[in-house]
């Protein structure tokens, strides 16, 4: 009895199991099992990644890619000059002269979060007492000698105008002094078109510094985080810089003060491209920078670098000085840790 029943218990055992898998498999196609699906499909994504064209990413990119203006001022205050035409020196009057002098350092930086949070470099806007008072000076130096080739050009050959400016500038580093330091920094309003650095200032959006890290190439991450009052402007997606290799292709958006042949052009910025040539430790050896061959130069700093899905992987940081070609930017994850801190939130392609 147990012989003759053995194989028709097999059949019915098999007809049963292949009645399960065929339930099973209808399950999975009419997304029953949502919650599995839908942890399947950014795998799905990331393994066929959505190629971008340059023009697509800038499209995207241009409207939050922002230039910011870091404005220094200060008063540099001298006794009045007196020429002692025996001596062919000066000597100090009894007045004193003071002379308003003021400058403007720009970057770059992007927008991550319509409360208009913005990520740019520590050196952008890094500021101290005496980077004020040397910018100032430097300022005052090259408005003095242009006021002295302008009074001396009738009368005198270059190189006595260049001996009185010494002269002059000498004069007021020995009895002079720089007071009434200050500093403001402001992202440019991308509608207005035309104007000084300081008109943009003057009219663009007053920036308010939430976190900072260090300068390079100090110990710690060249990020800072600015906060501005104003809202609606559309934020970038955050990618990673772990999707990036070693010839991959590598974009780069921001203001290079090189691209200012004119005041109207100021809010426009300049897009390039190139390659990712290599990976680097840092001179401090504590992490990697990415070296580019995208053209960068100052004026770039902090603005964002795409990968080819139109994500931000990187902020340019700095370049060579020798030679072009040859460029570095962080690595993404350093603002992204920024951010988290602050507890801002932002569009990211990876699952926060």
């Amino acid at each position: 009895m147990s012989e003759s029943s053995t194989p028709k218990n097999s059949r019915q055992f098999f007809i049963v199991a292949i009645s399960i898998l065929v339930v099973v498999f209808l399950l999975l196609g009419i997304g029953v099992f949502s919650k599995k699906n839908s942890l399947s499909l950014p795998f799905v994504n990331s393994a066929q990644p959505i190629i971008k064209t340059g023009e697509e990413i800038f499209a995207k990119a241009q409207p939050s890619t922002v230039r910011i203006g870091v404005q220094l001022s200060g008063t540099v205050s001298t006794p009045e000059l007196v020429y002692d035409e025996v001596a062919d020196d000066y000597y100090a009057g009894n007045k004193t002269l003071e002379e308003p002098i003021t400058t403007v350092l720009v970057g770059s930086g992007f927008i991550v979060n319509s409360k208009g949070y913005i990520v740019t470099n520590a050196h952008v806007v890094n500021v101290t007492d005496e980077m004020v008072r040397d910018f100032v000076w430097k300022k005052y130096s090259d408005q003095l000698y242009t006021k002295i080739n302008q009074a001396l050009s009738k009368n005198a050959d270059q190189a006595t105008r260049d001996k009185y400016y010494q002269k002059v500038l000498n004069f007021v580093s020995r009895n002079g002094s720089i007071n009434n330091l200050t500093y403001q920094i402001a992202v440019f309003n991308p509608e207005q078109k035309e104007g000084t650095y300081e008109d943009f200032v003057k009219k663009g959006f007053k920036a308010q510094l939430k976190k900072i890290g260090q300068p390079y190439p100090q110990l710690g991450k060249d990020i800072a985080i600015l906060k501005i009052d104003k809202e609606g402007f559309p934020s970038l997606t955050l990618g990673s810089a772990k999707t990036l290799k070693p010839g991959g292709r590598i974009y780069v958006l921001g203001y290079p003060v090189v691209a200012d042949i004119n005041d109207s052009g100021i809010t426009e910025p300049t897009f390039t491209s190139g390659i990712v040539s290599a990976f680097k430790k840092s001179s401090q050896g504590d992490y990697d920078v990415i070296q580019i061959d995208a053209n960068s130069s100052g004026g770039n700093s902090g603005g964002p670098a795409f990968n080819e899905r139109g994500e931000i992987v990187g902020i340019a940081t700095f370049g060579s000085t020798v030679k072009e070609g040859y460029n570095w930017i962080l690595p993404v994850e350093f603002a992204k840790e920024f951010l988290d801190e602050l507890n801002v939130k932002y569009l990211s392609s990876e699952t926060k």
